[in-house]
């Protein structure tokens, strides 16, 4: 009884972590879109397209020094843990953190290195090298975030990133814009900077008062780490750069690909417009993981015709939403964009056709999710790759003519690859068809009886 009850109280705790995580992130993705409107009023779409460049330098780079132990940290700090290895727990932290250190400066000498050959103004060259200089921090901000989730603890794992950190950013631009000071782009970026610092700080102390570490090794002792280890660690950790920045990079990677073909000004017109899609994009993202542990139960029972249900259940919605939206966006769409400037309002095709990524998903089901529980992590990174191949094609080809909304419509093009490819490894691995064309919608009778319109009291 007392398993049970302990089961039971660390699964509230879990839930009630992961409700505020959803609601930090809800409230960071639209402080993060304040910024940007903030951003785009105050010092045009020129300086706004840099400090875009110069914060995908620093995503991308970061995801790269980090060198996939985020996504590792909780397979070995877990498993030392139950097995009472808390010396070898120790051991991966520090190493972990000494690999990323080394390798973060590497990176930085490298990419100052490349920036120098380019003859850029003085106010662009100060952004690319503050992005570069901000790599660490959004690494360590992800290397402490994997130690934080070891400890279950996804409250430090998340909040610094999502919310601390663009608050503490909109705190310095209003303080700064108030105080009357001139920005422009490389001032933008310092106060990203400082804000992430500010975050990155605020995990630090956060995770040092609130988990219980490791034992320490007594004083002057020095940790031997055998090789065999470090070589584990590193072959576990560095295939996960390419997961994650397939998976959570594709506008950074997008951008820099971008910033070859077409000015700062339209790049900051394209960001504008995806962050507005990206809006509605979270919403499908928000219910189909709303779904994904009833499909969870459903899958481990293997109840195809319960996880058939309940696929459908995650679809109907998000279509429904995204159709919504981008009619909401035909109609407001001129108006939306004026909010940001009169020179964003040229963005109206592309906004449309980023829109349609978010019905495209939609369409394409929670098939990324049905991957992660069928363990075809591996064909994900081919579909993704792949992609994202064909993403950079679509841009050479489409940018050159039709300037920013080629850039959306080659992202129209590869979300198309990508949900269909996903979908159709999804059915092969699990027999169950996860999208949107799968004929039990055509049915009045099969959406009558899906728990959406049951539980809202949808007649027809």
């Amino acid at each position: 009884m007392k398993i049970a009850g302990d089961i039971k109280k660390r699964f509230a705790l879990l839930l009630q972590g992961s409700a505020v995580v959803f609601l930090a992130r809800l409230a960071g993705a639209g402080i993060g879109l304040l910024i940007q409107l903030l951003l785009a009023r105050s010092i045009g779409g020129e300086q706004l397209g840099i400090v875009f460049i110069a914060l995908a330098i620093a995503n991308i780079g970061s995801v790269v020094a980090a060198l996939g132990y985020p996504s590792v940290s909780v397979r070995f700090l877990r498993r030392y843990k139950v097995r009472g290895a808390q010396e070898k727990a120790e051991q991966f932290r520090k190493q972990s953190i000494k690999d990323v250190v080394l390798f973060a400066f590497v990176l930085i000498v490298v990419l100052v290195s490349v920036i120098s050959l380019f003859s850029l103004s003085e106010q662009k060259i100060s952004a690319l090298y503050l992005g570069v200089l901000m790599i660490p921090l959004f690494a360590f901000l992800a290397l402490n975030g994997g130690f934080a989730n070891a400890h279950e603890r996804i409250d430090i794992s998340y909040l610094p990133d999502i919310f601390i950190r663009p608050f503490f950013w909109l705190l310095l631009l209003v303080i700064s814009l108030g105080l009357g000071l001139s920005l422009e782009a490389g001032d933008v970026v310092l106060t990203a900077f400082i804000a992430t610092l500010i975050a990155l700080l605020v995990q630090w102390f956060w995770m040092n008062s609130s988990i219980e570490k490791a034992d320490e090794w007594p004083s002057g002792q020095s940790i031997l780490i055998k090789p065999g280890l470090r070589k584990l660690w590193r072959l576990a950790a560095l295939p996960m750069i390419a997961m994650t920045l397939l998976t959570n990079m594709i506008f950074d990677i997008d951008v820099m690909v971008l910033s070859l073909l077409l000015s700062s000004t339209d790049i900051a017109l394209f960001g504008i417009a995806f962050k507005i899609a990206f809006l509605i994009g979270f919403g499908v993202h928000v219910i189909q993981q709303a779904s994904y542990p009833k499909i969870t139960d459903a899958y481990s029972l293997k109840n195809l015709s319960l996880m058939r249900s309940e696929i459908l259940n995650a679809i109907v919605p998000a279509i429904l939403g995204s159709l919504l939206s981008i009619f909401i966006i035909i109609i407001a769409g001129h108006w939306i964009l004026s909010f940001f400037g009169s020179e964003f309002e040229t963005a109206y095709v592309a906004l449309l056709l980023l829109t349609l990524c978010a019905l495209i998903r939609a369409v394409g089901g929670p098939a990324s999710q049905i991957l992660v529980l069928a363990g075809k992590q591996k064909q994900m990174i081919i579909v993704y790759g792949s992609g994202l191949f064909l993403l950079a094609g679509l841009n050479l080809i489409l940018v050159p003519p039709f300037g920013v909304d080629g850039a959306a419509l080659a992202l129209v093009g590869a979300t198309l690859y990508w949900s269909t490819c996903l979908s159709i490894v999804a059915f092969k691995a699990t027999n169950v068809r996860v999208d949107g064309f799968s004929l039990e919608l055509l049915t009045f009778e099969t959406l009558r009886s899906l728990p959406f319109f049951k539980k809202n009291g949808v007649r027809f």
